[in-house]
Protein backbone atom coordinates (compact mmCIF):
# COMPACT_ATOMS: atom_id res chain seq x y z
CA UNK A 1 0.00 0.00 0.00
CA UNK A 2 1.34 3.40 -0.95
CA UNK A 3 1.44 6.16 1.61
CA UNK A 4 -1.05 8.84 0.42
CA UNK A 5 1.59 11.52 0.92
CA UNK A 6 3.88 9.67 -1.51
CA UNK A 7 1.12 9.60 -4.12
CA UNK A 8 0.44 13.30 -3.50
CA UNK A 9 4.14 14.03 -4.04
CA UNK A 10 4.29 12.16 -7.34
CA UNK A 11 1.08 13.87 -8.45
CA UNK A 12 2.54 17.29 -7.59
CA UNK A 13 5.75 16.51 -9.47
CA UNK A 14 3.81 15.37 -12.54
CA UNK A 15 1.60 18.48 -12.43
CA UNK A 16 4.64 20.72 -12.20
CA UNK A 17 6.38 18.99 -15.11
CA UNK A 18 3.20 19.12 -17.18
CA UNK A 19 2.58 22.79 -16.51
CA UNK A 20 6.12 24.13 -16.69
CA UNK A 21 7.86 21.87 -19.15
CA UNK A 22 5.21 20.47 -21.47
CA UNK A 23 2.34 22.97 -21.60
CA UNK A 24 4.41 25.41 -23.70
CA UNK A 25 5.43 22.65 -26.15
CA UNK A 26 2.21 20.66 -26.44
CA UNK A 27 0.26 22.89 -28.87
CA UNK A 28 3.01 22.71 -31.48
CA UNK A 29 3.57 18.98 -30.95
CA UNK A 30 -0.16 18.36 -31.40
CA UNK A 31 -0.47 20.63 -34.44
CA UNK A 32 2.53 19.00 -36.13
CA UNK A 33 1.71 15.49 -34.86
CA UNK A 34 5.21 15.31 -33.41
CA UNK A 35 6.11 12.07 -31.66
CA UNK A 36 7.55 12.53 -28.19
CA UNK A 37 11.17 13.58 -28.69
CA UNK A 38 13.63 10.98 -27.43
CA UNK A 39 15.30 13.45 -25.07
CA UNK A 40 11.92 14.16 -23.47
CA UNK A 41 11.16 10.47 -23.15
CA UNK A 42 14.52 10.07 -21.39
CA UNK A 43 13.58 12.97 -19.12
CA UNK A 44 10.37 11.16 -18.13
CA UNK A 45 12.47 8.08 -17.48
CA UNK A 46 14.88 10.06 -15.29
CA UNK A 47 11.92 11.09 -13.13
CA UNK A 48 10.91 7.46 -12.71
CA UNK A 49 7.63 7.98 -14.56
CA UNK A 50 8.25 5.23 -17.12
CA UNK A 51 8.76 2.52 -14.54
CA UNK A 52 6.27 3.34 -11.82
CA UNK A 53 4.55 -0.06 -11.96
CA UNK A 54 7.49 -2.08 -13.24
CA UNK A 55 9.82 -4.17 -11.04
CA UNK A 56 12.65 -2.57 -9.12
CA UNK A 57 15.13 -5.16 -10.40
CA UNK A 58 14.81 -3.57 -13.86
CA UNK A 59 14.95 0.02 -12.62
CA UNK A 60 11.26 0.53 -11.91
CA UNK A 61 9.53 1.43 -8.67
CA UNK A 62 7.17 -1.54 -8.32
CA UNK A 63 4.41 0.83 -7.18
CA UNK A 64 0.64 0.42 -7.59
CA UNK A 65 -1.08 1.18 -10.87
CA UNK A 66 -2.92 4.07 -9.23
CA UNK A 67 0.39 5.90 -8.84
CA UNK A 68 0.97 5.67 -12.59
CA UNK A 69 -2.60 6.75 -13.32
CA UNK A 70 -2.25 9.96 -11.30
CA UNK A 71 0.90 10.82 -13.26
CA UNK A 72 -0.85 10.07 -16.56
CA UNK A 73 -3.80 12.23 -15.50
CA UNK A 74 -1.62 15.21 -14.61
CA UNK A 75 0.46 15.01 -17.78
CA UNK A 76 -2.64 14.55 -19.95
CA UNK A 77 -4.06 17.83 -18.69
CA UNK A 78 -1.30 19.60 -20.60
CA UNK A 79 0.40 17.24 -23.03
CA UNK A 80 -0.98 14.13 -24.69
CA UNK A 81 2.41 12.85 -25.97
CA UNK A 82 3.98 12.94 -22.50
CA UNK A 83 0.99 11.20 -20.92
CA UNK A 84 1.02 8.59 -23.67
CA UNK A 85 4.64 7.63 -22.95
CA UNK A 86 3.83 7.03 -19.28
CA UNK A 87 0.66 5.14 -20.24
CA UNK A 88 2.45 2.83 -22.68
CA UNK A 89 5.27 2.05 -20.25
CA UNK A 90 3.08 1.36 -17.22
CA UNK A 91 -0.12 -0.09 -18.66
CA UNK A 92 0.69 -0.93 -22.27
CA UNK A 93 3.16 -3.19 -24.04
CA UNK A 94 5.93 -2.91 -21.42
CA UNK A 95 3.45 -4.06 -18.79
CA UNK A 96 2.51 -7.01 -21.03
CA UNK A 97 6.19 -7.94 -21.38
CA UNK A 98 6.49 -7.76 -17.59
CA UNK A 99 3.40 -9.90 -17.00
CA UNK A 100 3.63 -12.42 -19.84
CA UNK A 101 7.17 -12.26 -21.19
CA UNK A 102 10.02 -14.57 -20.39
CA UNK A 103 12.68 -13.50 -17.92
CA UNK A 104 15.04 -13.00 -20.88
CA UNK A 105 12.51 -10.69 -22.54
CA UNK A 106 12.02 -8.72 -19.32
CA UNK A 107 15.79 -8.29 -18.93
CA UNK A 108 16.15 -7.34 -22.60
CA UNK A 109 13.35 -4.77 -22.89
CA UNK A 110 12.28 -3.35 -19.53
CA UNK A 111 15.42 -1.52 -18.36
CA UNK A 112 15.65 0.54 -21.56
CA UNK A 113 11.90 1.31 -21.54
CA UNK A 114 12.09 2.40 -17.90
CA UNK A 115 15.05 4.70 -18.63
CA UNK A 116 13.37 6.12 -21.72
CA UNK A 117 16.10 4.89 -24.05
CA UNK A 118 13.55 2.80 -25.99
CA UNK A 119 9.82 2.49 -26.36
CA UNK A 120 7.50 -0.35 -27.35
CA UNK A 121 4.44 0.15 -29.54
CA UNK A 122 1.40 -2.09 -29.58
CA UNK A 123 -0.05 -3.40 -32.84
CA UNK A 124 -3.49 -4.89 -32.26
CA UNK A 125 -6.18 -3.10 -34.31
CA UNK A 126 -7.24 -4.77 -37.55
CA UNK A 127 -9.67 -3.67 -40.27
CA UNK A 128 -12.33 -6.28 -39.49
CA UNK A 129 -11.60 -6.75 -35.80
CA UNK A 130 -10.82 -3.36 -34.34
CA UNK A 131 -9.02 -4.17 -31.10
CA UNK A 132 -11.11 -7.28 -30.36
CA UNK A 133 -8.29 -9.73 -29.75
CA UNK A 134 -10.65 -12.68 -30.25
CA UNK A 135 -11.25 -11.62 -33.86
CA UNK A 136 -7.66 -10.98 -34.96
CA UNK A 137 -6.39 -12.74 -38.07
CA UNK A 138 -2.70 -11.77 -37.98
CA UNK A 139 -0.52 -14.79 -37.40
CA UNK A 140 3.15 -15.60 -36.95
CA UNK A 141 4.99 -18.51 -38.52
CA UNK A 142 8.19 -19.88 -37.01
CA UNK A 143 10.87 -19.72 -39.66
CA UNK A 144 13.70 -21.49 -37.88
CA UNK A 145 14.68 -19.00 -35.20
CA UNK A 146 12.75 -16.00 -36.47
CA UNK A 147 9.11 -15.35 -37.22
CA UNK A 148 7.27 -14.26 -40.32
CA UNK A 149 4.23 -12.11 -39.51
CA UNK A 150 1.29 -12.08 -41.87
CA UNK A 151 -1.64 -9.76 -41.34
CA UNK A 152 -2.90 -6.20 -41.55
CA UNK A 153 -2.96 -3.66 -38.78
CA UNK A 154 -5.13 -0.57 -39.02
CA UNK A 155 -3.41 1.49 -36.35
CA UNK A 156 -0.29 1.00 -34.23
CA UNK A 157 0.20 3.09 -31.12
CA UNK A 158 3.40 5.10 -31.48
CA UNK A 159 3.86 3.40 -34.87
CA UNK A 160 6.85 4.69 -36.77
CA UNK A 161 8.40 6.19 -33.63
CA UNK A 162 8.84 3.06 -31.53
CA UNK A 163 11.97 0.98 -31.20
CA UNK A 164 10.07 -2.28 -30.67
CA UNK A 165 6.59 -3.55 -31.46
CA UNK A 166 4.35 -5.94 -29.55
CA UNK A 167 2.16 -7.49 -32.24
CA UNK A 168 -1.09 -9.26 -31.43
Amino acid sequence: MTDPSERDAIRALAADVARNRYAPLAPQWDAERTPMPVEERKFLGSLGFLGITLPERFGGSGRPLLDALVVIEELAKECRPAAFQVFEANTGPAAVVNLLGTEEQRERFLPSVISGDTTIAVAISEPDAGSAATDLTTHAKDSGGSYILNGTKRWISNGGAADYYLVY
